[in-house]
This record gives C-alpha cells, structure tokens and sequence, in this order.
C-alpha cells in the first residue's frame, strides 16, 4: 500500500512526523497565564504519515533503544544511590535520636537527684530550727516570709 502525505505526497517512503503549524496571535490586551501570543498554547500539530521502510528506520530504532537502555540505567544506579543516602541519614537521625533520648534519661536523672538532695538539706535546716544559730533562724525566717507571700499571691489571684 502505498503511502500518502499531505505534505510530500511525491515521496512514498515519506515518515509520519509531527509537524507544527503557528496560528495567528489573537489580538488580546490581557493574558491570564502570561504566554505570549506566539507561544506553544496556539501552536497546532500537523500529522503526517510514516511509511515502514527498511534498513534506515531498523537501525535508529536500535540507536534508540541503546539510548533508552543506557538512560534506564544510569536512573536505576542514580535511584540506587537516593535511595541508599536516604537510608544512611535516617539510620544516621535515628542514631542520633537515641543518643539524645540518652541524654535525656540522664539530665532527668540527674535533676531528680539534686531536687531530692535540695529536699534532704532543707529537712536537716528545718531541724536545727531550734538551736541558737543566726544564719539559720535568717534562712527560715526568709524562707517562711517568701512562701507565705507566693500563697496570699495565688489566693489574691483566685479571688479576683
């Protein structure tokens, strides 16, 4: 069967391309996507035919084919290569989060730790309470005061 095309209908081993035509511009003031008027939006694809030919077409099909096959491969190594230095940095922050939640575990410790001292301190102060010694009596006396201040603070704040 012979091939026809429109646009070289003398050459029967013409290929079907696509080939394309620029409209007119249409005369508009106001452009909503910002293309101009001669961009792809009013450009229109003309089809012509191919005709399956011989050696020619066989052969940058392979061309292609290698292409493609070597374009493929290098995605899969660069796929490759994503996806393993995204496994690194979570293997990474999971390491450092578990260095962290470590961390934590001994600031928490450590801060229960002096809140208990600070409370057996303050016990063995409370204790001397009654022998004779300034500094002591002056401690409590300020502490008492402070504590009874924060307490009519909170109530004052309760009632208003």
């Amino acid at each position: 069967m012979p091939c026809h095309s429109r646009s070289n209908s003398l050459n029967p081993d013409a290929e079907d391309t696509a080939t394309p035509i620029s409209l007119p511009a249409k005369p508009s003031s106001s452009y909503k996507s910002g293309r101009s008027p001669g961009s792809a939006a009013n450009t229109q694809w003309k089809r012509t035919r191919k005709c399956q030919g011989g050696s020619e077409d066989s052969s940058k099909e392979a061309a292609n084919d290698s292409r493609v096959l070597r374009a493929q491969e290098k995605n899969r190594i660069a796929a490759d290569k994503c996806r393993s230095k995204k496994r690194r940095a979570v293997a990474q922050l999971k390491s450092k989060y578990e260095t962290l939640e470590a961390k934590h575990r001994q600031l928490l410790e450590s801060v229960s730790d002096l809140v208990s001292e600070t409370h057996t301190l303050k016990n063995m102060l409370m204790q001397h309470g009654n022998c004779n010694c300034a500094l002591i009596q002056k401690y409590l006396g300020d502490t008492a005061s402070r504590w009874v201040v924060k307490k009519t603070d909170a109530c004052s704040t309760i009632e208003v």
